[in-house]
C-alpha cells in the first residue's frame, strides 16, 4: 500500500508500517525480513549512505509530496526455550545523547523519567511521554494510530499489536522478528503541550494557556533527534541504569533531519560524565570529528555545567598542545578541522546538556553527523601523554552500541560534525537490538 494513497495521513500510515511489518513475518518464513520484494539487509533498501536515506520534520518535500517516516528493528533470540509476548517499545528524545540509561522502576513506572510506560484498559503496558524537571524529553511511537491526548489520556493508548511477537526457538538457532513504527513527528496534529502541565501530565490537554501544539514543537530542540527501541519481555526485565552500549534490549540510534542552510550552525546534545574517576586516571573526554567540515573556522562549545578554567586546566595538563581557548565561564572556542578533544571533570549527574556554534561561509561542502556512544574506560593513564596529532583516524566511527578506545585505554564520546550547508541526511535504523532468553 502506497502510505500516500489514502486521505487519511493516520490510516494510510499506520495500514502501511503494519503491512510492512506483517510482511517481513509471513512472506517466506526461510528468510524474514522481506517486504514488497525488498530486504531488510539489503543497504539499497535501508542505506547506511546519507545520501540515500533521510526524514523530514515537515510534512512534505521540496514538491509538495506528503512524506512518512518511519523506523524499523530487527530483534535476535538465541534460546533453547519460545519466548513469548516479546513487545518493542519505541521513543524519540529531543536532542543526540550520548548516554540513554533506563530508568524506568517498576514499582513506579510512571514517575519521571525517559522511559515512563503505564498500563491500559486492556492490561498491556504502553509507553508514556517521558518527562524530566517538567519537560517533556521523549515521546513513543507507534505502529498503530496515536491516541487522540487533547480528547483522552495517553494512558489510554491501544495496545500496539503488530509490536508483539512470539519467538518460536529452534534448538538454539537465532530466531528473527521486525518490530517497527510511525515516526509522525512531521504531522501538524496538536499531541503535546511544550510545558508539562501540573495535573493530567498524560493528557487530556485542553488548558488554553498552555494549549498542545504539534510533536515536533513539544519536542524538537535540535535538528539532531536521538531514537531508543526497548525490548519488553516480562522474564528478563532491564535493571536501572543499563543503556544500549553494555544492555542487549536496549538500542539507539541518532536521527539528521532533513534540511539544514545557513551560514552558522547550532547542535545541542547531551554527555555523560563519569561520576568519580580513579586517582591518576585522565578525565572523560568529548571528541568532535569535523569531518569535511572547512578547517580553521570558529566554534564554541557551550557546557553549563562546566567551568571553563577547570577544562583548559586538564587540557594544559594532559595534552602536549591544543586549540582550545576561554570565551566565557562555562564556553571554550577552538578552529575546525580535523578531531577536536574537550576534557571535562566528572560529576555526580546523570547527563550534562551541551550545546555546539560554527560558523562557516555558505559555500562549504556536506559534512555528516554520525553520534555514536563510547562507554567510558576503566583502565588507569600517566597524567601526561604523547601529543597525538589531530587528523582524521583512516577508520570510520563505530556505531552508537559499540566502544572506541584509544590504543593506551581511554575513551571518549564522540560526534561528528554535522554541516549546515547539508541538505540530505538519514534515519539509521535501529538495525540489531538483541535478545538472549
Amino acid at each position: 500500500m502506497d502510505p500516500n494513497a489514502a486521505a487519511d495521513p493516520t490510516t494510510a500510515a499506520t495500514t502501511f508500517i503494519q503491512q510492512v511489518i506483517d510482511a517481513s513475518h509471513l512472506n517466506n518464513p526461510t528468510t524474514p525480513g522481506t517486504a514488497g520484494g525488498q530486504s531488510f539487509d539489503d543497504p539499497n533498501v535501508l542505506s547506511p549512505d546519507e545520501d540515500k536515506s533521510k526524514l523530514y520534520l515537515q510534512p512534505a518535500d521540496q514538491n509538495g509530496v506528503p512524506v512518512f517516516n518511519f523506523a524499523l528493528a530487527k530483534v535476535h533470540c538465541i534460546s533453547l526455550a519460545d519466548a513469548n509476548h516479546v513487545q518493542v517499545f519505541f521513543r524519540l528524545r529531543q536532542t543526540q545523547v550520548t548516554y540513554a540509561g533506563y530508568d524506568c522502576d517498576p514499582n513506579h513506572p510512571d514517575a519521571p523519567g525517559w522511559y515512563r510506560r503505564t498500563s491500559n484498559s486492556a492490561s498491556e503496558p504502553v509507553p508514556l511521554a517521558g518527562i524530566i524537571s517538567g519537560d517533556y524529553v521523549t515521546v513513543p511511537c507507534f505502529a498503530v494510530p496515536r491516541i487522540d491526548s487533547t480528547a483522552d489520556s495517553m494512558a489510554h493508548q491501544p495496545t500496539d499489536t503488530d509490536n508483539i511477537r512470539d519467538f518460536t526457538t529452534i534448538g538454539g538457532a537465532e530466531v528473527d522478528h521486525f518490530y517497527g513504527c510511525w515516526i509522525d513527528i512531521n504531522q501538524p496534529d496538536h499531541r503535546l503541550p511544550v510545558t508539562v502541565p501540573s495535573a493530567n501530565q498524560d493528557g487530556p490537554f485542553s488548558d488554553p494557556n498552555n494549549p498542545p501544539v504539534a510533536l515536533k514543537a513539544a519536542l524538537a530542540r535540535n535538528l539532531h533527534l536521538c531514537l531508543l527501541a526497548e525490548i519488553d519481555y516480562d522474564q528478563t526485565p532491564i535493571p536501572l541504569g543499563k543503556d544500549p552500549s553494555n544492555w542487549d534490549k536496549l538500542a539507539q540510534r541518532n536521527i539528521a533531519w532533513s534540511d539544514a542552510a545557513s551560514a552558522q550552525a547550532v547542535t545541542t546534545f547531551e554527555v555523560r560524565p563519569s561520576p568519580a574517576l580513579p586517582a591518576g586516571q585522565t578525565p572523560d573526554e568529548l571528541m568532535i570529528d569535523w569531518t569535511n567540515t572547512p578547517a580553521n573556522r570558529s566554534a564554541q562549545i557551550y557546557l553549563p555545567a562546566v567551568n571553563a578554567a577547570d577544562v583548559l586546566a586538564m587540557a594544559d595538563r594532559i595534552y602536549t598542545t591544543h586549540r582550545l581557548t576561554r570565551v566565557d565561564d562555562h564556553t571554550l572556542g577552538c578552529a575546525t578541522g580535523g578531531l577536536t578533544t574537550y576534557p571535562f571533570p566528572s560529576a555526580a549527574i546523570a547527563t550534562m546538556p551541551a550545546c555546539c556554534q560554527w560558523i562557516f561561509q555558505r559555500d562549504c561542502p556536506k559534512a555528516r553527523c554520525t553520534p555514536s556512544r563510547c562507554a567510558k574506560s576503566p583502565t588507569p593513564r600517566p597524567q601526561r601523554r604523547p601529543h597525538r596529532r589531530r587528523s582524521r583516524p583512516a577508520a570510520p566511527a563505530p556505531p552508537s552500541r559499540h566502544r572506541q578506545k584509544s590504543p593506551g585505554g581511554r575513551s571518549w564520546e564522540r560526534f561528528s560534525s554535522p554541516s549546515p550547508c547539508a541538505a540530505k541526511t538519514r534515519y539509521c535504523p535501529p538495525k540489531s537490538v538483541t535478545s538472549r532468553c
